[in-house]
């Protein structure tokens, strides 16, 4: 990778390109079954182009401003592009702002933590994402009467 430094960190310029081409796997979509949850969870791979790469004095990487979950301070292979969540037959596609943070997710059936009913209708749902020194908590409690939700992102580490 090419870096060029900056008085306020490093300025990502190009990245290798077996990482980031166009031409690599399609969109893949993951189902995961937890009680009375379906998840679907889109992972493609992360593509720059177009997009804004910094990494900070303390090597913590922010995409588009933002704080890239999953990456430990170096390019992700790939980003959360959808989820959807279907509850007693109460289906919500959580919009992009929920999830456009979250990179290298690596979802699995054993990625869901727990579920707690908070009250009818409303669900609050743990994962556990990423990999390695990179692996990130995420918290959804989403409201399937409203087609609302609130989320809540933090370090494994914390």
């Amino acid at each position: 990778m090419l870096f060029i430094h900056l008085a306020i960190g490093f300025t990502l310029l190009a990245a290798q390109a077996g990482a980031i081409s166009g031409s690599l796997s399609p969109q893949t979509s993951k189902v995961i079954r937890f009680g009375q949850l379906t998840f679907i969870f889109d992972e493609p791979r992360f593509k720059l182009s177009g997009r804004r790469a910094k990494r900070n004095r303390q090597g913590t990487l922010t995409i588009d401003g933002r704080t890239a979950w999953g990456t430990d301070g170096v390019l992700p292979v790939t980003k959360v592009s959808r989820i959807q969540i279907t509850f007693q037959s109460h289906a919500i596609e959580l919009p992009p702002v929920a999830y456009r943070d979250c990179f290298n997710a690596s979802l699995s059936d054993e990625s869901i933590l727990g579920v707690d009913h908070i009250r009818p209708n409303v669900e609050r749902i743990r994962l556990i994402c990423g990999d390695g020194a990179a692996v990130y908590l995420v918290t959804f409690e989403v409201d399937f009467a409203k087609r609302s939700f609130r989320r809540w992102v933090r370090s494994a580490d914390q």
